[in-house]
Order: structure tokens, then C-alpha cells, then sequence
């Protein structure tokens, strides 16, 4: 997946009612011969080995539909409205369920907290490869009570890994507004209630980068739709 080509098409949607918040919404989608989801061998833990035994489990870097929808890809808006957006009170769930992290790719907002909780009957070992905030690395056994972090600076891309189960890999993007979404099983995203302005919007894959787009709102939504394709 190394020579690929982004693109973007944007269309602005026309409104008659008078202007309110608006929702940037679209599709990402992979173009040409899709890359098979790699199995993960899960046989060095008894117990993932066992959840695994019938259906294996597979690979979230490159998860894409027969239709092309791209899941997993994190969209925001990286040039917001310039104001204080305050921490929700909710933290943020990672869960570590079937042997692999939930959700893959997500994220959080400045001094909210992230909890991270071990659903599994194994222990699990939580690294975050932090360059920006502190890092961290913490056991995790079977029936722990959740551990919480906090991130107080803005970090893109931060690598969450299982040094047990190398194959658990989580990437979250640490904002400081909640402009953002992350592509569903069908590749369809929606970021809510966006004020009118002119914004560069951009889309991140693990493996294949970032792309963006200028766009513009005005007095109603925008549907941005990103494909990648190969050379």
C-alpha cells in the first residue's frame, strides 16, 4: 500500500433556511485492488488463542469493504474557530477486548481523561508512544480496574501498543476541539455542528499519511469524499 494517490471531491449543499451550525459529513473510500487483512498469529496466549479458535482474528491496519469503504480513518478539522472548547467530564474509553484494542483509531480531547480498561481474561501491557505528552507504560491484569491518563498538549497520531500482544495497536489523536470523527465499517464519517467558516479538513491513515482539502461552509452542510487510490 506504499503508492497510493489521495484525492478529494467536495460539494457544498445548498440551504434555503437561515444559517445554523452544520455538519461536514462524506465517505472514504479505497480504489483499486484492496489489500487482504493480514491474520495474526495469537498462539503464544492460551486464552486469545482460544477466543480466536474458530474465527481469527484480523488485522485493523487496512480495513476496507467490498465496496471500497475505508474504516478507520480519522478525519478532523485542523484549523477550528480560535476559542476554548472545555474537557467533557466523559473520559474517553480503550477497552482491550478479544485481544485487540477498542477502538483502533480515536479521539480525545486536551485534559479529558482517557480509561483504559482490560475486558480479557489475560494480562495486557498499555504503551503509549508518546512524543509531545508523557509517556506511559503500564501492566494490565485480567480483572484490574481501569487505569486513566490525561494528555494536556496537542499530539497527532499517538501510537498505543501491547508489548505482550505486539499485534494490539490503538492510534489517538489528542485535539484541542471537538471537530473530528472517525470513519465507520462502511467508510461514512460526520463531524457535528461545525460553524461557518473556511477550513483546511484532513483524513489520516496509519500506513498511507494524511491528506486534506480546503473547504467552506456557509449556510449549510458539506460532503467532503476522500478516496485513495493506487499509482
Amino acid at each position: 500500500m506504499k503508492h497510493l494517490l489521495a484525492s478529494a471531491l467536495i460539494t457544498t449543499i445548498a440551504a434555503g433556511a437561515a444559517w445554523s451550525d452544520a455538519a461536514v459529513k462524506g465517505l472514504v473510500k479505497f480504489e483499486g485492488q484492496k489489500p487482504e487483512r493480514q491474520v495474526l498469529d495469537t498462539g503464544a496466549d492460551a486464552v486469545c488463542k482460544r477466543l480466536h479458535a474458530t474465527e481469527p482474528l484480523l488485522s485493523d491496519a487496512a480495513v476496507i469493504g467490498d465496496d471500497g469503504g475505508f474504516q478507520h480513518i480519522f478525519v478532523f478539522i485542523a484549523n477550528p474557530p480560535e476559542k476554548e472548547y472545555p474537557a467533557p467530564a466523559e473520559p474517553v474509553v480503550l477497552d482491550q477486548k478479544g485481544c485487540r484494542y477498542e477502538p483502533h483509531v480515536f479521539g480525545i480531547l486536551v485534559g479529558q481523561q482517557l480509561a483504559v480498561r482490560n475486558g480479557d481474561e489475560t494480562t495486557h501491557n498499555v504503551r503509549g508512544f508518546a512524543t509531545k505528552n508523557r509517556a506511559f507504560n503500564f501492566g494490565q491484569p485480567a480483572g484490574s480496574e481501569p487505569r486513566t491518563r490525561e494528555f494536556t498538549i496537542v499530539e497527532e497520531a499517538l501510537k498505543i501498543k501491547c508489548d505482550i500482544h505486539p499485534w494490539m495497536q490503538s492510534y489517538a489523536f489528542v485535539l484541542p476541539h471537538p471537530f473530528f470523527a472517525v470513519t465507520d465499517a462502511a467508510g461514512n464519517y460526520e463531524i457535528k455542528n461545525v460553524p461557518a467558516g473556511a477550513y483546511t479538513l484532513k483524513a489520516w491513515h496509519e500506513r498511507l499519511g494524511y491528506m486534506e482539502q480546503q473547504i467552506t461552509i456557509a449556510d449549510a452542510e458539506a460532503k467532503v469524499d476522500f478516496t485513495f487510490k493506487r499509482e
